[in-house]
């Protein structure tokens, strides 16, 4: 059964995925977080508060931690939060007494969270990533 990308369902989600991140980043604006200075925030709450739906938060290498950095609440917004050069180099670190990110204001799958690594985190129901409602 084709499913108009070419292929079986799993490439449907795959074209689906992109096309909501390619429509995000050409509609929305791109804000930039390193906690080195140099961008547009230093700290990727920061970053959320003021992004509005369709934006794109770019995160620089880095370990994230402290205020700001860690239990940062998406706020329902319909966001594109990603590393610029992957997991392996950008890390939100709880400092083994905070959540990483929560969801828990209606955030859909147009809420796009990529290339993290979350690390040393606690909390009940979901120290890393919290995903209510």
């Amino acid at each position: 059964m084709q499913d108009g990308c070419g292929g079986d369902g799993v490439r449907l989600a795959t074209c689906l995925i992109i096309g909501a991140c390619l429509g995000m980043s050409a509609y929305g604006e791109t804000w930039t977080v390193d906690d080195d200075g140099d961008a547009d925030f230093d700290n990727i709450q920061a970053a959320v508060d003021a992004a509005t739906n369709g934006d794109e938060i770019l995160i620089a290498p880095g370990t994230y931690s402290g205020s700001g950095n860690w239990d940062i609440d998406i706020g329902g917004k319909a966001i594109w939060l990603r590393s610029t050069d992957g997991a392996e180099v950008t890390i939100i670190d709880g400092a083994k007494d905070n959540r990483g990110i929560i969801c828990k204001t209606g955030e859909t799958s147009t809420t796009i969270i990529q290339g993290l690594t979350i690390s040393n985190c606690v909390g009940p129901n979901g120290a890393g990533l919290l995903c209510e409602g």
